[in-house]
């Protein structure tokens, strides 16, 4: 897998970007850096990849619910997208927080196709993607798998 771009909307530093559809962040073929003074949402990027690819919520002191915890400050809805390429294929996941309508999708990006529609399939429809060889993830594998990379 490798991550092409993620875009967040509402997400905790990350407003809503000069035209209103966010912040996008892309990313080049190899490593990348991110470098930021602190608290400009170097962590936040991370934590809000882990939760729209790995279904990871992030790990916090406070008793917040993960709709709280990303919410920028004011905000009642906010998005997290992400576009990856896998297997020769390229895809996005559609995550929303807060009060959004918008569901979660997983959409093949060539045809602009929806795999998968809602949380729960979402993230099996990932799962299947990420299998090796050998073996497939649960969702809670996956969630693991991201926590171990980090």
């Amino acid at each position: 897998m490798r991550i092409q771009s993620i875009r967040l909307k509402n997400i905790k530093s990350y407003g809503q970007g000069p035209q209103g559809d966010g912040i996008t962040v892309t990313f080049q073929p190899g490593v990348n850096r991110v470098a930021g003074r602190n608290g400009h949402g170097k962590t936040t990027m991370i934590e809000a990849l882990g939760y729209a690819l790995f279904y990871s919520e992030p790990e916090y002191d406070e008793n917040f619910k993960l709709q709280a915890y990303f919410l920028r400050a004011g905000e009642k809805e906010a998005e997290i997208d992400v576009v990856f390429a896998h297997g020769g294929e390229v895809y996005r996941v559609e995550r929303a927080l807060g009060a959004s309508k918008r569901k979660s999708k997983l959409i093949q990006v060539s045809d602009e196709s929806t795999c998968a529609e809602g949380d729960e399939a979402v993230s099996a429809c990932l799962c299947r993607l990420m299998r090796d060889d050998q073996r497939s993830f649960s969702q809670g594998q996956l969630a693991d798998l991201f926590s171990n990379l980090i």
